[in-house]
């Protein structure tokens, strides 16, 4: 996702690149109590960022503490380069990354010092990775057994909060603060958040103003009190455990779930205990799945200002410093050698857009939205949580939308067709896409254009025709689902695809159509399948190779109409379109909402 935010100003404006080493300890904020402090421990780099995970990549003496508030976590990760005050695309530089099969047990984790050591060496060796600052070697790691190694994994606690349970800013917030502690609906109200078990529906009431993507972040807190918002209470309770010994605090935390999970991380291997482990910079993917799969947002008391329905595909709200903070500065200050700064975010300074992961866990942008009917519902068939435990086999959808029937273009084939030659060169769908993508045009006159592309290398899957190429699905061979690939498969008439590349102001993005088969049912009137149209980018907008457009041909071939699951080419951002739109300005009005919310971070003014 996209977010816009105020830079860091606690960072020091200048050109020189730094990493983010390491988090230290959190400690109170005593100019905004209610965002506490957490130190952002980084080094500068010895020229250009190279091999950034190596020591003599930075200068380590030169190691800095800087504080922001523990509401800026969301964005911040190990390994992360920023110059001055504004981050480095993830793509500019390259960790490890390695994908483990895990399995999460109390007797597979131990938390540790981040200088924790035994008679065979320290957990992690200065050799392979530094850390100079005093509270960094106090900060707190997760260690995760595997093949026999029990500190074959090492997570900072930091990062296991980032990842699992600060989706968002006021998330952080509050579970930094401790306010679940002294108010438990502090999140969401309690007694009016159920799980409907008959269709893995899960009704959470939150406070007025509370953002949709904040929502999915409670709601995996909702369905598993015992585990996941056991452990998010913990953070706090960690924090104060800790400070009744030394004079800051340093947070502890175990994953919200147990079981099987395939963890994608990044990183560098150590030598660690006469053993290889990998310590983990920043988490990626998490394969475990959600315990529902639908969630119908309350607000309480009643938000008149909610959308009428949930935004589609994965928009996400910011999640940076939310509200603009006083401009006045904390002082910067020395504190045992060490360059301390303090300062707020300045209103003033130049928003700036990041990208951060949407795929972070198995269908958690898929999760589907529902908007209530009333302020009122019933609770025939809902159960209030804590309750039955949820059924964890349940995923949160595997991204088709086969089922939805609500398309308002008719889609009419060549009922006699039986061979190639005699299928239409363009569906009506496809002339009604390229109506939108003429209308999208005008939108914004001069900055947007857009062409019909070949999505393929092979001439003999490419069909020409007066709107442009069109190319054909690829063969899945070897599989039944190939029968996908056609319209009418007894006479082998492939299935078509209509694909436009449009840029906008210079970036690119995908658009994907493909043909509908018309059947019968049993009483004789027509079905139409019904798909939904897709929108793909990269992370830079940057032009994307047939290959790879190819690929997502296949992969929709092989998942018969859904185009991309969970797990299915992570590096490509992707929007689903579903069939309401009535006319071609609609349509377009959709993809310009879509390409503005990339590129800025919100949505176009009205």
């Amino acid at each position: 996702m996209r977010v816009i935010y105020n830079p860091i100003e606690a960072f020091p404006n200048d050109s020189i690149l730094r990493r983010i080493d390491w988090f230290g300890a959190v400690s109170r904020n005593t100019t905004k109590e209610s965002d506490p402090d957490l130190e952002v421990i980084m080094s500068p780099f010895i020229g250009n960022p190279a091999s950034p995970a190596k020591n003599k990549a930075v200068a380590t003496a030169k190691q800095s503490v800087f504080r922001v508030g523990v509401g800026c976590l969301p964005l911040l990760h190990i390994g992360a380069i920023w110059q001055g005050r504004l981050p480095i695309p993830l793509d500019r530089y390259k960790y490890t990354r390695e994908d483990f099969q895990l399995n999460i047990s109390p007797e597979a984790m131990t938390i540790k010092r981040s200088d924790f050591s035994t008679k065979k060496g320290p957990l992690i060796p200065k050799e392979y990775y530094h850390l100079s600052i005093e509270t960094a070697q106090a900060a707190r790691v997760l260690t995760i057994e595997h093949k026999g190694n029990p500190y074959a994994v090492i997570i900072p606690a930091a990062e296991i909060i980032r990842f699992y349970y600060a989706l968002s800013t006021k998330v952080s917030k509050v579970l930094f603060r401790g306010d679940l502690e002294g108010n438990p609906d502090a999140l969401y109200i309690r007694d009016k958040t159920m799980l409907d078990e008959n269709d893995a529906r899960l009704i959470v009431t939150a406070h007025t103003g509370t953002l949709f993507e904040e929502i999915k972040a409670m709601a995996r807190l909702a369905a598993s009190p015992d585990m996941a918002l056991f452990h998010a209470r913990g953070i706090h309770t960690s924090l104060m455990k800790n400070s009744l010994n030394v004079n800051c605090s340093f947070p502890e935390v175990f994953p919200p779930f147990q079981g099987k999970t395939t963890l994608t991380v990044h990183g560098k291997w150590i030598h660690s205990m006469a053993k290889w482990s990998f310590l983990v910079f920043w988490i990626d993917y998490c394969s475990f799945p959600y315990p529902f799969r639908k969630v119908e947002p309350h607000w309480y008391p009643s938000n008149p200002l909610i959308p009428k329905e949930p935004p589609e595909g994965d928009q996400e709200p910011p999640v940076g410093d939310g509200k603009r903070r006083s401009a006045k500065k904390r002082q910067t200050r020395n504190v045992n050698g060490l360059i301390v700064n303090y300062a707020e975010p300045n209103i003033h300074a130049q928003r700036i857009s990041v990208v951060i992961s949407t795929d972070r866990f198995l269908g958690f942008k898929n999760i589907e939205m529902i908007m209530p009917k009333s302020e009122s519902y019933s609770s025939k068939h809902v159960s209030p949580l804590p309750g039955k435990e949820p059924p964890t086999e349940l995923s949160t959808g595997d991204g088709t939308h086969r089922n939805s029937n609500t398309g308002k273009f008719e889609v009419m084939q060549n009922p006699g067709g039986d061979t190639l030659a005699e299928v239409p060169p363009s569906p009506p769908m496809f002339e009604a896409i390229v109506d939108a993508l003429e209308a999208l045009k005008k939108i914004d006159t001069g900055k947007i254009a857009y062409e019909i592309v070949e999505a393929t290398e092979k001439e003999t899957d490419i069909v020409h025709s007066e709107i442009g190429p069109i190319t054909l699905f690829p063969l899945n061979q070897g599989s039944e689902s190939n029968r996908w690939a056609f319209i009418r498969y007894r006479y082998e008439l492939r299935r078509k695809a209509l694909v436009a590349k449009m840029t906008y102001d210079g970036k690119a993005f995908y658009l994907f159509e493909s043909e509908h088969r018309i059947s019968r049912s049993d009483s004789g009137k027509k079905k139409t399948e019904h798909y939904t149209t897709f929108m793909i980018y990269s992370g830079n907008f940057s032009v994307i190779q047939k290959k790879t457009l190819n690929d997502v041909l296949l992969l929709c071939t092989k998942n018969e109409g859904a185009w991309l699951k969970e797990g299915q080419h992570r590096e490509l951002e992707q929007r689903k379109i579903k069939h309401i739109w009535k006319t071609p300005e609609q349509l377009a009005a959709r993809i310009y909402q879509y390409m503005h919310s990339a590129i800025t971070g919100r949505l176009p003014e009205e």
